[in-house]
C-alpha cells in the first residue's frame, strides 16, 4: 500500500527586526531550494518591518513583546504555544534577539544564525555591529556566519553550516556586516534544506551531516554509519558492522526489496542514536521509517534483559512481514557472535531466542530461522 508523501518542512519564524532573513528563507522556499513552508512568524517586538514583510507574504504573524515578561521563561511560555499551534516542525531565529527558553520536544528543532564565525565572537551581548566591531577590532583576517541549533544559552549549540567571507583592511562594522548577511544568505536556506532532507544527525555537541547519494541503499548505508559512530558492539567491533552484516543476510536469504533492506540498514537508528521517524521520512520514505519504528523497542523495555525478551515475544506476532524479515536478520547475526559474551548471557539470549522465533511464527524465510535454530543450539542447557 502506497503512502503518502511527506508533507514539505513547516517553519516558524521569529525575528526581532527588519525581516530581511525571513525574505531571504521565503524566496529559498519559492525558488525551490528545499520543500518547506512558513507557517508562523513571531515578533519579539512590536512595529517592527518584518511584520510588514510577513503580512505581504500572507504569512500568520504574531508579536509577543519581550519588554512585557520578567524573564525569558515567562515570555518563552507564550511563544511555545504559539509555534504548536503553527504546526512548526523546524524553528528558525532570523535576528531574534531575546533567549529562548527551549522545552525537552523542541530540542534539535530550533536553529539560529549568527553573524561570525562561532565559537568564535559569541555570547550575550554579541550581537549585530558589535559582532563585526569586535571582529574588527581583532584585526581578524576572515569572518563570516553560523547557522547552528539554539540551546538555553547564547550561540553554544552545535554548528550545521558556516561561510566565511574576507574582511578587508578598509572594513567598518557596516561595510562587514553586508559582506556577512551575503554568506548568511547563502547559509541559512543550505541549512534549512539539510534539515528538510533529514540529513543533520546530532552526536552529542556536535552536528553531523550524512551524505547524499541518489541510491537509496548507499545512502541509508552511508547515514547508519554516521549515526551510529563511536558505538561499538560486544566484541568491540564498530557497531556498523552490525547493520551492514543484517542486509548481507537479508540478500543472501532472497530479500531484494529496497525499503526492506534500507530497513536493514536503519533499524536501530531510532532505537540507539536519537534518530526521529519523520527524520527518517524526509532522508529515504515513510515506509521505511515506518518499518524502522516497528524494530524499535520502548525505552523502557531496555531497563532490563528480561522486559526485552518478555516485549520482543508479545511484539513479534505484531510485527509486518517485512519487519519480521529483518527482525529474522538482526537475530541470525546477534546469535552469530554469542561467544562475545559470557556464559550466563550467552545461554539467557539462546534461550531468548528461543522464544522470539516461535512468537515470530510464521517465519517469512525458513532458512533464516533454521541458521538462528544452528547457531543457539550450541548456548542452550
Amino acid at each position: 500500500m502506497s503512502q503518502a508523501p511527506v508533507q514539505p518542512l513547516r517553519l516558524a519564524v521569529l525575528i526581532s527586526g527588519g525581516g530581511r532573513t525571513l525574505e531571504n528563507i521565503s524566496a529559498a522556499i519559492g525558488g525551490g531550494d528545499f520543500k518547506a513552508e512558513i507557517t508562523t512568524v513571531i515578533s519579539s517586538r512590536p512595529g517592527v518591518f518584518g511584520l510588514e514583510r510577513a503580512k505581504k507574504l500572507g504569512i500568520p504573524a504574531h508579536v509577543v513583546d519581550r519588554k512585557a515578561f520578567n524573564t525569558p521563561a515567562e515570555f518563552s511560555d507564550v511563544i511555545w504555544p504559539i509555534i504548536r499551534d503553527g504546526g512548526a516542525d523546524l524553528v528558525c531565529l532570523c535576528g531574534f534577539m531575546s533567549l529562548l527558553v527551549i522545552p525537552p520536544d523542541f530540542t534539535g528543532k530550533v536553529i539560529n544564525v549568527h553573524p561570525a564565525l562561532l565559537p568564535a565572537f559569541g555570547g550575550k551581548g554579541m550581537y549585530g555591529h558589535h559582532v563585526h566591531g569586535a571582529v574588527i577590532e581583532a584585526g581578524c583576517k576572515v569572518s563570516g556566519c553560523t547557522v547552528h541549533f539554539a540551546d538555553d544559552a547564547y550561540d553554544t549549540g552545535p554548528i550545521i553550516v558556516q561561510r566565511a567571507c574576507e574582511v578587508a583592511e578598509d572594513d567598518t562594522p557596516d561595510t562587514l556586516a553586508a559582506r556577512v548577511f551575503e554568506a548568511e544568505c547563502l547559509a541559512y536556506p543550505q541549512a534549512i534544506a539539510l534539515m528538510a532532507s533529514g540529513r543533520v544527525i546530532l552526536k552529542g555537541h556536535r552536528a553531523r551531516v550524512a551524505p547524499w547519494h541518489d541510491d537509496l541503499l548507499e545512502r541509508a548505508r552511508a547515514f547508519m554509519t554516521v549515526a551510529h559512530d563511536n558505538q561499538k558492539r560486544a566484541g568491540g567491533q564498530p557497531y556498523s558492522t552490525h547493520p551492514a552484516a543484517v542486509v548481507e543476510l537479508l540478500r543472501t536469504h532472497g530479500m531484494a526489496d529496497p525499503d526492506v533492506l534500507a530497513a536493514g540498514y536503519l533499524h536501530d537508528t531510532i532505537e540507539d542514536t536519537g534518530v526521529a521517524e519523520d527524520q527518517l521520512a524526509r532522508a529515504f520514505n515513510p515506509r521505511i521509517a515506518s518499518l524502522v519504528t516497528e524494530l524499535t523497542n520502548p525505552p523502557e523495555v531496555e531497563q532490563s534483559s528480561q522486559k526485552k525478551a518478555d516485549y520482543l515475544v508479545e511484539h513479534a506476532p505484531k510485527l509486518s512481514v517485512k519487519a519480521k524479515w529483518v527482525k529474522l536478520a538482526d537475530r541470525a547475526h546477534n546469535v552469530s557472535e554469542l561467544y562475545d559474551k559470557e556464559p550466563a548471557k550467552r545461554e539467557r539470549y539462546a534461550n531468548a531466542t528461543v522464544r522470539l522465533l516461535e512468537a515470530l511464527k510464521p517465519w517469512p524465510s525458513a532458512s533464516l530461522a533454521e541458521q538462528i535454530e544452528q547457531s543457539v543450539r550450541p548456548h542452550l542447557k
